[in-house]
Formats: structure tokens, C-alpha cells, sequence
């Protein structure tokens, strides 16, 4: 697979709905992203990770279950 952010939006949702990819995975490649790269360039004024990663595990709940 390529990097995470290399594939498309669609190709995101596609990895997801096979099981390929976890939202858990796809949320911490996006905060490393933005941890690593943030500081230069300043795109973001407020990252609330402990809640995008928690909303992240609530839809992988949620798709195991069949509901998304």
C-alpha cells in the first residue's frame, strides 16, 4: 500500500469498507502528519487528538457492527 495520504479519498474509503485500514490507523497517520509537519506549516490553530481518535474508534465499533 501506498502512504496513507498519497491515496485518494475513495481509495481511503475503499481500504476502510475491506478492512484493509482501520479509522484508528488513519486518524494517527493524520496526527503524526500534523505533529510532525504542523510547526512549519501552521495550518492548524486547535488539534483535539484524543478525540478524533476517539471518534475514530467509535466508527470502527460502529462498522464491525455493520452499521456504517
Amino acid at each position: 500500500m501506498s502512504q496513507l495520504h498519497d491515496l485518494t479519498a475513495g481509495e481511503q474509503v475503499a481500504a476502510l469498507e475491506a478492512g484493509d485500514l482501520s479509522s484508528v490507523e488513519l486518524t494517527a497517520h493524520y496526527l503524526d502528519r500534523i505533529d510532525r509537519h504542523d510547526e512549519r506549516l501552521r495550518c492548524f490553530i486547535t488539534v483535539v487528538a484524543e478525540e478524533a481518535t476517539e471518534a475514530a474508534r467509535l466508527s470502527d465499533e460502529a462498522r464491525a457492527r455493520g452499521e456504517v
